[in-house]
């Protein structure tokens, strides 16, 4: 037993020495034989190409030996081949045998092959052609078939460097292909890949690639899995082209992954991750901008005909400033697409605009308006052609700048749903300030407002309409609907129909359109409502835009609002009217004020009306007023209006008492430099009228004062003074330094009457009466007044019973004449009668009157009486002087 295991072992060892032996023996011949193998260079050539199933011709064969296995080295091999493979040439083959697997296969065993430099130009056949093309073109379909079952079933593992493939991609435009480098590995029908690829002339950096896939017939029906990794791609010549005149592009970088995974051919889904990414440029104002891809996935599905795009937590942002994480769903098939997103931040989209061609307007135009807000729940979708467009977003805290007509917003919701032809919006705003330019005089404050619009588009034009206009403002609640029409071929036309209540009608001034009325008008307006309120107001409009304020009757602009406890005040020189019921209304361009209740400080009016012919800034109002009051109160009005200086100062040196009843007109202009009137009159019936300077008190007083600014006048004034009737006419108008009126009395007294104001001792010696007249001239300024009165009266019918020479028969002709002058201080007074002058001088010492010189002419004589002394008792005198002797 023992014999037999040495003798085993000893047969054993002898073997492993034989094959030592022979290996040594082998690795010598191949260490001498392999640097001549360029003599058997045809016999290698023929072994290449019946291995390979193709045509090589091999320019050298270099033997030699590397890390203790034989290699083989060929190089400038180029196929001869037919059809559409245009070129098939490698640089350089390395091949490294495995010298025991190559003897325990008793054939070669490749340990490594590497491939440098092969060229391959396959632009001839189209690899994208249908089954029926492919059959018609045989010998392209068996040289491709060639060279997969080369890459697939020939080599078992190699490498490639420095390779290129040259093909026509789907577009049938010529693309090439750089390997860098590849390792490829064969497992049966499994085949892995990994290594670094570029497409050329598109200026990508190297691809990284890893393949994993299972072939089923060939590439043509292959399962697995793709990755790709691209770093730092320069994009900058993709998008150059398409950038709007003038952009310069600083920076393009793109960096991202991607899986895919295939079934027979059929994409399963595809992975898109993005590593951080830049677009800089420059705009032609020398502004920079910057849009930053941060990160993000994509998925990408088969469905169906089309395909689904997936996309989550993208994050941009727009110089240096971050989007709100988007995502979003795409899916297109042949006859439908559709994408949903949940958010986009509309001032991050504003540098983008730069970008794109024929956007400089829109670009200036967003920049100015500063347009911002959130769009969210994004859904677009299109069948075949446009008609099949569908869409709908939500609008959260939309905002913009005042342009144009459309008012500045901060917090507009609103959510739009539509198609082609047809649009539908629910917008609202809350707790928000509109600034509206020179629209308004101030930002319109709004509290709620709500609109249900409606955009519709059809051949004949477009219209934009709303069944509900809600808006609400500290002072406001507006309630309407509208349609405004734009047809192709005529202007526009407007319908609107709206309520509104004013709770502070003092703030009507923010609501009045400065650019339709004029500044002038609206200023007017503006001071003139102080208050009160409004409720149901109603405004209508119906007619074409252009045609407006249509003064051919073409459309309608009504507007009636019932103002309630107003105060107006139709000129600020003049006192508001208060505690009014007035209603205004508004037609096409002209406004009617009308009121039964109002107050003129004291006074109630009666009735007040007017109009404003066109509501322009060179426009003005008409007003007219009525009322009862006392002529006090009249007087304090006048005092307190322009009219001080004329009317007002007639009135209070002619002070009426009890009622009068008065009428006036105004016209006042809105611009500055133009004149105002106002003109108007005051009814007397068995009024009293105190005159002040000189003093006497008129009763029963009927007649009609007038006043034209001011020019002030009445004729034919009846009336009573010292209980005998007179007739009165009086002017009064406005003089250098103040005031001037003339007052002209005219009666025919009996004397009797007068016995109790003059005494029974002087007139009881005179019976009859006298025609007589006076006219007083009267001068009103500032620090006071004066004037000169003269009096006149006819004596042929009285009789005198005096002693002469002051005795007088009835029907014996006759004059008396009495003269004044005088004013707030002092009063020069002459009286003249047949055969008797009298003269004086009379001082006012607060309001009361003292001689200070007299001087009396009896007859034609010379002869005087002169008296200075402290006391006299001047009837004594006389009575001494008529003693008879």
């Amino acid at each position: 037993m023992a014999s037999f295991t040495v003798r085993l072992e000893r047969c054993l060892l002898s073997l492993l020495v034989i094959v030592f032996v022979l290996m040594a023996v082998l690795v010598t011949g191949l260490r001498i034989a392999l640097p001549r193998l360029d003599a058997y260079q045809q016999e290698i050539q023929t072994w290449v190409n019946d291995a390979s199933g193709l045509d090589f011709e091999i320019g050298s064969v270099k033997g030699f030996w590397r890390n203790t296995h034989p290699s083989l080295s060929l190089s400038d091999l180029q196929a001869n081949l037919s059809g559409g493979v245009k070129e098939f040439s490698v640089k350089q083959v390395d091949v490294e045998f495995d010298l025991l697997q190559s003897l325990f296969a008793l054939r070669p065993q490749v340990s490594e092959l590497v491939v440098d430099g092969i060229h391959v130009d396959i632009s001839g056949i189209d690899l994208f052609a249908s089954s029926e093309e492919e059959q018609s073109s045989s010998n392209d379909g068996k040289m491709i078939r060639q060279l997969e079952r080369l890459l697939l079933r020939q080599l078992n593992e190699f490498s490639l460097t420095n390779s290129s493939i040259v093909f026509n991609d789907i577009a049938g435009e010529r693309r090439e292909v750089d390997i860098e480098r590849l390792n490829w590995l064969n497992q049966d029908r499994r085949h892995r890949a990994e290594g670094e690829v570029t497409v050329k002339d598109v200026q990508l950096n190297s691809v990284s690639v890893i393949a994993d896939f299972t072939d089923h017939d060939g590439l043509s029906s292959i399962s697995g899995d793709f990755y790709l990794q691209g770093k730092n791609f320069d994009i900058t010549p993709w998008v150059k082209p398409y950038l709007a005149e003038g952009v310069e592009v600083e920076k393009g970088r793109v960096s991202l992954n991607t899986w895919i995974t295939l079934d027979k051919n059929k994409p399963v889904d595809a992975y898109l991750e993005v590593s951080p990414s830049e677009l800089k440029w420059k705009e032609p104002s020398g502004e920079e901008n910057s849009l930053v891809l941060n990160s993000g996935v994509m998925k990408l599905e088969p469905q169906g005909e089309g395909f689904q795009v997936n996309a989550q937590d993208l994050s941009l942002s727009t110089n240096q400033q971050k989007w709100p994480d988007i995502n979003f769903a795409l899916q297109w098939a042949p006859e439908k697409w559709s994408v949903n997103a949940n958010k986009l931040q509309l001032e991050r989209l504003a540098p983008i605009l730069d970008l794109l061609p024929d956007m400089q307007e829109t670009d200036a135009w967003v920049e100015k308006v500063q347009l911002g807000g959130s769009v969210e729940d994004i859904r677009v979708s299109m069948g075949k052609d446009v008609d099949s467009l569908r869409y709908s977003a939500t609008l959260k805290q939309g905002r913009m700048k005042y342009w144009e007509l459309i008012p500045g917003f901060h917090t507009l919701q609103a959510k739009v749903a539509g198609n082609i032809h047809k649009a539908n919006a629910k917008v609202s705003l809350l707790d928000d300030t509109l600034p509206y330019g020179q629209v308004f005089q101030a930002p319109l404050r709004v509290r709620q407002a709500q609109v249900d619009v409606v955009w519709e588009n059809s051949d004949d034009g477009w219209s934009l309409w709303a069944d509900k206009v809600s808006v609400a403002t500290p002072d406001l609640q507006v309630l309407g609907a509208f349609k405004l029409d734009f047809p192709k071929d005529a202007p526009a036309f407007l319908s609107f129909y709206a309520e509104a209540d004013l709770l502070d009608a003092g703030q009507t001034w923010r609501y009045l359109p400065t650019l339709a009325m004029g500044q002038s008008l609206t200023d007017y307006l503006s001071e003139g409502i102080r208050g009160g309120k409004v409720h149901t107001a109603k405004l209508l409009w119906y007619g074409e835009l252009s045609k407006f304020p249509y003064n051919d009757n073409s459309g309608i602009f009504q507007a009636w609002v019932p103002l309630r406890q107003t105060r107006f005040s139709f000129s600020s020189a003049w006192p508001p009217l208060t505690d009014m019921q007035l209603d205004l209304l508004f037609q096409n361009e002209t406004m009617f004020l009308d009121s039964r209740d109002a107050k003129l400080l004291d006074i109630k009016a009666q009735r007040i009306s007017g109009q404003i012919p066109r509501m322009a800034g060179d426009g003005h109002i008409e007003i007219f007023a009525a009322a009862k009051a006392k002529g006090s109160d009249v007087r304090d009005y006048m005092n307190a209006s322009p009219l001080v200086d004329s009317v007002g100062a007639t009135l209070t040196t002619i002070d009426i008492g009890g009622e009068v009843e008065s009428q006036f007109e105004l016209y006042i202009p809105f611009h500055e430099g133009a004149e105002s009137r106002a003109w108007g009159y005051a009814d007397l019936k068995d009024n009293d009228i105190n005159i002040s300077s000189p003093p006497m008190t008129l009763k029963k007083a009927t007649g009609r004062i007038t006043f034209d600014n001011d020019l002030v006048s009445s004729y034919g004034l009846s009336a009573n003074l010292l209980d005998q009737p007179i007739s009165l006419d009086f002017t009064g108008q406005n003089a250098e330094r103040g005031y001037d009126t003339r007052i002209d009395l005219v009666g025919d007294w009996q004397v009797k009457p007068l016995i109790p104001y003059l005494g029974k001792t002087w007139l009881e010696p005179v019976s009859g009466h006298a025609p007589w007249n006076m006219g007083i001239d009267l001068q009103i300024n500032d620090v006071g007044f004066t004037y000169q009165l003269d009096t006149k009266a006819n004596l042929k019918f009285l009789k005198s019973t005096y002693p002469a020479p002051l005795a007088k028969e009835s029907g014996v002709a006759g004059l008396a004449r009495l003269q004044a002058s005088g004013n707030q201080e002092s009063i020069s007074a002459r009286l003249q009668i047949p055969n008797a002058k009298f003269q004086t001088e009379i001082e006012l010492d607060k309001g009361q009157p003292k001689l200070v010189a007299t001087n009396t002419v009896i007859g034609a004589g010379s002869f005087r009486v002169s008296l200075s002394l402290d006391t006299m008792h001047l009837c004594d005198c006389l009575n001494l002087i008529l003693m008879p002797g």
